[in-house]
């Protein structure tokens, strides 16, 4: 559900399970291993900041505050390998 939640372009809501902690969690999946589980995390943050509007610097500062080096060694592996 909230992989989706994005998707129906609700800002408020966004902004709702934003501030009820949602970034930790989802940013705590990165370290699975199970590439759907990646890809699914990947889209919902990148959902999340696609509708973070002004909030957006905060939204990615959350995302730093948990394991951005985690974030950007994923991104550059994922690159590297051509999945994106």
């Amino acid at each position: 559900m909230l992989y989706s939640l994005p998707l129906c372009d609700l800002h408020v809501q966004v902004a709702y399970v934003v501030s009820e902690g949602v970034i930790r969690p989802l940013c705590n999946l990165l370290g699975v291993k199970d590439t759907q589980v990646i890809q699914v995390v990947l889209d919902g943050l990148h959902n999340i900041l696609k509708l973070a509007d002004e909030d957006v610097e905060s939204v990615c500062t959350m995302i730093e505050e948990c394991g951005g080096e985690l974030l950007r060694m994923l991104f550059k592996d994922i690159v590297c390998l051509g999945i994106l």
